[in-house]
């Protein structure tokens, strides 16, 4: 039997297939959303290090991705820490806790991994801030 605790990750797994699914199903996201093409449209986890991002939340997409024959149509190209649909130009991307994470892409979805571990080297949360950082790119987009 498989348990999950209180299923958070797992919730963050699906909510970021769920997504991907969505924008795969569009004829042309770049279009519907009105994005010129020049970059992918994103979908980012973000842990507390890129090791925790890797191993917990980005394993499970991964895995999902990987069993997945709706996502297996799209050929996606699985790496260790991206998986790009480039048909569509989609990309599912694992990243750190650092604040510039996000910067440059057109954020569709994100989800922030124990983000109350968020810490600078000061010992300062940054999740806030970078909570912040992803809701102006994600409004300011979609």
């Amino acid at each position: 039997m498989v348990t999950h605790n209180s299923g958070k990750s797992y919730s963050s797994e699906i909510l970021a297939c769920y997504c991907a699914h969505h924008l795969l199903c569009l004829r042309n996201p770049h279009d519907h959303y009105h994005l010129t093409a020049d970059k992918d449209i994103a979908l980012l986890n973000m842990g507390t290090s890129a090791t925790q991002a890797l191993e917990v939340v980005f394993s499970g997409i991964k895995y999902f991705v990987e069993k997945s024959p709706f996502f297996q149509s799209f050929t996606p190209r699985i790496l260790v820490g991206s998986i790009r649909f480039d048909a569509k130009k989609v990309l599912m991307m694992s990243g750190n806790s650092k604040s510039t994470t996000p910067l440059g892409f057109n954020v569709f979805f994100a989800t922030l991994d124990e983000a109350a571990f968020y810490l600078d080297n000061d010992d300062k949360s940054v999740a806030q801030e970078i909570y912040e950082s992803l809701q102006r790119r994600i409004v300011s987009r979609f």
